[in-house]
């Protein structure tokens, strides 16, 4: 009888063990565990943010570029240089800046062409000079003339002074203006036929020196 009773709590001791072992493989006992451990913690939590967790949500306009390599033309591109014979002293622009009508991208060494100028302005006001001797002498013989007390002869000389005097003055008003032309051409500017007042073009400019340089 008492083997018996050790015998069937043996056998039950391995049963519970057994079912245990298989109960801790299956998960259910830990499963178990979880889901009431879970549903003790399921209440409210409270969370702390600092300031630089918050962020204010706004609407902005965003900008997208795309980063591309390549050469860039111009949809409208003039080749420009000096129209007179000089050195190179300023270049205001490079070759694909944007540029307006009429704006100066370059200049070149004026000094000789200034100093014409001056020379050919004085040389215009001493004809001037002359033509007011000439038209003086002109009329003072020919008022002479008409009272007869000197020949036509005289007074066609005069005329033909005068005409002369101005011939020479016109002649160096040319010669002027040639001088200023010359003066404004050292000065190199954006066509106006070229360019539209936003519109790009590229620019390149011709180093140019005169023949004694």
């Amino acid at each position: 009888m008492l083997i018996s009773k050790k015998l069937v709590f043996g056998i039950a001791f391995v049963v519970l063990a057994g079912l245990l072992t298989l109960g801790f493989q299956k998960g259910w006992i830990g499963k178990r565990a979880t889901q009431s451990s879970s549903l003790k913690t399921n209440g409210p939590v409270s969370i702390e943010l600092s300031d630089g967790d918050i962020a204010i949500a706004q609407k902005m306009t965003m900008t997208q570029g795309l980063p591309v390599s390549g050469t860039l033309k111009a949809v409208r591109s003039a080749m420009v240089k000096a129209r007179v014979a000089g050195e190179l002293v300023l270049l205001e622009v490079r070759e694909g800046d944007a540029v307006k009508m009429g704006q100066i991208v370059a200049r070149v060494d004026n000094t000789e062409y200034l100093a014409r100028q001056s020379q050919n302005k004085q040389q215009a006001e001493a004809a001037r000079a002359q033509v007011e001797v000439a038209q003086r002498q002109f009329d003072n013989n020919n008022a002479l003339v008409n009272q007869g007390f000197i020949s036509k002869t005289a007074l066609d000389t005069s005329i033909s002074n005068l005409n002369g005097a101005k011939a020479s003055y016109q002649a160096a008003l040319s010669t002027l203006d040639v001088a200023t032309k010359a003066l404004d051409d050292s000065v190199l500017k954006a066509p106006e036929w070229l360019c539209q007042p936003t519109l790009c073009a590229t620019w390149r400019t011709r180093r140019t020196r005169s023949p004694h340089h």
